[in-house]
């Protein structure tokens, strides 16, 4: 039985009502000014665990619902016939949250029956990038003159130069590149404008592919028929590249690498959550458990509070 099914027969709703809701709740968070429900995995769960609240027998039947089973049963994938990832389950219980909240604001329902429900914990996991030596030879294998080679070379600096998310880099266009300061700007998660620098190198790489495009197009990665190129295509591109090195790679991937080695460089989990668009610090957190102590002992060098206070102390007696 499908949660949608299970979620309809346990509030004694019809099942044909079920998308209802959660369009309402998408049009609400359309209102707000926030980010549509519809553009995230969320919304797809807040809209299969929705009904139509005002047809049902009773709503309040909604505070009886066992979410806890209901969670617990969506923690295997019957279809695939195996357990779901802890990110799938926590996802499910982010879009109940969302959907259990809207109806609480809009007086369906009086209490949420989420509040007893713990959230569900992500492993710990270190997040790991590419080591420099797998980097070079991703380069090496974009090094050809023809059109493609040259556009997936820049895709490839630009992923590892700047840790733009795949949708960001895909909508990129010719009037988000400032080639004079090197800052691009771009639309990321909740359609906040932010902004990326890309370095010399890759602002070359760039200028190289701009330079023998076939087509003049506002839209900066053409594709077949020289249209614009899709998220998928740019993933299957990345996709491809791995291949041919014997790995699975991915643009979220070429993510991971450009934000230890962003920390690797100098830069503090504050920068790194500013140039990622995080909004909380809590997913940033998760690249400092990729340093270790040589990363450490390296910044030490350069920052030991006492060298430093000496350096100091020999300028200011040399300006006297």
């Amino acid at each position: 039985m499908s949660f949608c099914l299970l979620f309809a027969k346990l509030l004694r709703c019809r099942h044909g009502a079920v998308a209802q809701l959660g369009e309402r709740l998408t049009g609400s968070q359309k209102v707000r000014g926030s980010t549509p429900l519809s553009s995230t995995k969320q919304h797809s769960e807040a809209k299969s665990n929705s009904n139509h609240l005002s047809i049902c027998p009773n709503s309040q039947a909604l505070l009886s619902v066992p979410l806890d089973r209901l969670i617990e049963h969506k923690k295997h994938n019957a279809r695939a016939n195996r357990p779901v990832s802890p990110v799938t389950v926590k996802s499910y219980y982010i879009g109940l949250s969302a959907l259990f909240t809207w109806t609480m604001e809009e007086g369906l329902i009086e209490h949420n029956p989420l509040a007893n429900v713990k959230k569900p914990k992500l492993p710990n996991r270190t997040v790991k990038g590419l080591d420099t030596e797998v980097i070079r030879k991703l380069m090496d294998e974009v090094s050809g003159r023809d059109v493609s080679a040259l556009r997936n070379k820049a895709m490839l600096y630009m992923f590892l130069d700047t840790g733009l998310r795949l949708s960001e880099l895909a909508v990129l266009m010719l009037a988000d590149i400032d080639f004079k300061s090197g800052i691009i700007k771009t639309i990321g998660k909740g359609n906040k404008e932010r902004y990326a620098r890309i370095g010399v190198k890759t602002q070359k790489a760039l200028w190289n592919y701009l330079a023998v495009r076939p087509v003049d197009t506002e839209h900066v990665w053409q594709g077949k028929g020289n249209g614009k190129m899709t998220k998928d295509g740019i993933a299957q591109m990345v996709r491809k590249l791995g291949k041919r090195l014997d790995m699975k790679l991915s643009p979220h991937k070429l993510r991971h690498s450009f934000a230890i080695s962003f920390l690797r460089n100098g830069a503090n989990p504050f920068e790194l959550q500013i140039a990622l668009g995080h909004t909380t610090l809590e997913m940033t957190r998760r690249y400092t458990q990729a340093l270790g102590f040589d990363d450490v002992y390296k910044r030490h060098v350069v920052a030991s509070p006492v060298d430093n206070m000496e350096k100091q102390y020999n300028r200011n007696m040399m300006k006297k």
